[in-house]
């Protein structure tokens, strides 16, 4: 079973990946096609770095997005056109300062509750919520990073919930491509040109 402290080193093992990976890719223009539909590169970017602060909001018990999915999509907006420099530096700032607060919080601090952004959840779960985010988002910037790409230690840590979550048998065709492709495919995310995902259903 995986404890606070894996979800926690984990997420932060993710989080200083990405950054040293984006700083190595040299000047990316951000205003081509993501992954994700209506959404460039600038705009996954912009949410990483968003993403680190609500969470680091989350983390004091407080709420991921005050504005509410309003302000969480206006943000993304005014910050997708930036340079790709400025986008990673804002990535790098917003991640050292979420690991900065994760480890520091308090035992009664990580038993409180916080607002999500749908609903209430734990500051408990926040870490693993983070690492989740780093990692599926770090694919859908399409500059490169696939499911064979993604590490052990996440795949261990959140299969087995995706696949309560889903409640479904999975598929033979996607079963065998290994945990890491049925991980990628329970988040919706294309796995292979013949091998359709599942519906957005989370």
């Amino acid at each position: 079973m995986t404890s606070r402290d894996d979800f926690i080193h984990g997420c932060i093992a993710s989080q200083t990946a990405l950054v040293n990976w984006l700083s190595g890719l040299g000047d990316v223009d951000v205003s081509q096609p993501s992954l994700l539909p209506n959404w460039t590169v600038g705009h996954v970017l912009t949410h990483i770095a968003r993403n680190a602060e609500g969470c680091r909001n989350m983390l004091y018990g407080g709420a991921m997005y005050p504005g509410g999915v309003p302000q969480r999509n206006a943000d993304i907006e005014a910050g997708a056109k930036r340079s790709f420099t400025e986008q990673v530096a804002h990535i790098r700032a917003t991640a050292d300062d979420f690991e900065r607060t994760l480890l520091t919080l308090t035992d009664e601090q990580w038993g409180g509750e916080a607002s999500g952004p749908f609903g209430v959840i734990t500051v408990e779960s926040v870490p693993q919520r983070r690492w989740r985010e780093v990692e599926v988002h770090r694919m859908d910037a399409g500059l490169g990073y696939t499911w064979h790409d993604l590490p052990d230690a996440w795949v261990a840590a959140d299969l087995a919930v995706r696949r309560s979550a889903f409640g479904q048998p999975i598929p033979a065709d996607v079963a065998g491509l290994g945990d890491k492709a049925e991980l990628a495919w329970l988040f919706s995310r294309p796995v292979g040109d013949t091998i359709t995902p599942p519906p957005a259903w989370f």
